[in-house]
């Protein structure tokens, strides 16, 4: 993991993969695994495709999960700093057009990161993302360890270096796995929510819905939102 500073943070200029040059995809692939030390990033950097930190050492305790990434090609990644306190969690990263991403997968491209990523931007959350399972092709294993962990690394920097007292696990669809998630103690309070998962709105997505959705939620308020929200498919 590479600290590069705030200027340096590349943003992604394109959700649609085939509109990306060769050049652009050796930045992505480079800033995959970078970071930057910030309390000032905004929901302008959710097309970073790296993670941010309030300090080194929320960094250096969030290390070895990184690590534990570094065989597969849609890591965790997103908003660890101590002004973002949401935590979205899917299954399993996305296919759509994974055969054309050359380095980055299912937290940036696709039509349901798309539909995601403007919620997000309409809320002015900028998140951390990751999933239960980390490869497209992984079976459902019902192997919970290394997110278990994941989460509970995540709890603690909040909580014993951040100070800070609650987060926000926003859980994307409705499996299983989730339930057993919840049962667990992460050692700070947990508001947990279960929405619709991207993909699922995404299948009958039009721009009109868009805006009727986001009239039903109303703009000033995550709370809203994510009870209008809180179903599952």
């Amino acid at each position: 993991m590479q600290r590069i500073e705030l200027t340096e943070a590349h943003i992604i200029s394109s959700a649609n993969q085939t509109a990306l040059t060769d050049d652009e995809w050796k930045i992505i692939g480079d800033q995959k695994n970078s970071y930057i030390i910030s309390d000032e990033c905004d929901t302008n950097y959710m097309m970073y495709p790296g993670y941010v930190f309030s300090n080194e050492q929320a960094r250096e305790v969030y290390q070895p999960i990184y690590e534990g990434f570094a065989n597969v090609n849609t890591p965790a990644r997103g908003n660890l700093s101590k002004n973002n306190k949401w935590i979205f969690i899917g299954i399993r990263p996305g296919h759509a057009f994974a055969h054309l991403c050359k380095t980055e997968s299912a937290w940036i491209f696709g039509p349901s990161s798309k539909l995601l990523q403007k919620y997000l931007l309409s809320f002015g959350i900028y998140p951390y993302f990751t999933n239960v399972y980390n490869d497209q092709k992984e079976s459902v294993s019902k192997d919970l360890n290394f997110i278990v962990r994941e989460l509970k690394t995540i709890a603690h920097i909040y909580n014993k270096i951040y100070g800070m007292n609650e987060l926000n696990f926003v859980y994307m669809g409705s499996y299983a796995e989730y339930e057993s998630l919840k049962r667990l103690d992460f050692g700070i309070k947990v508001n947990t929510h279960c929405i619709w998962h991207p993909a699922y709105l995404a299948r009958a997505y039009t721009d009109e819905k868009f805006e009727t959705w986001r009239n039903m939620i109303g703009l000033s308020s995550e709370a809203v939102f994510l009870e209008q929200f809180s179903r599952t498919n």
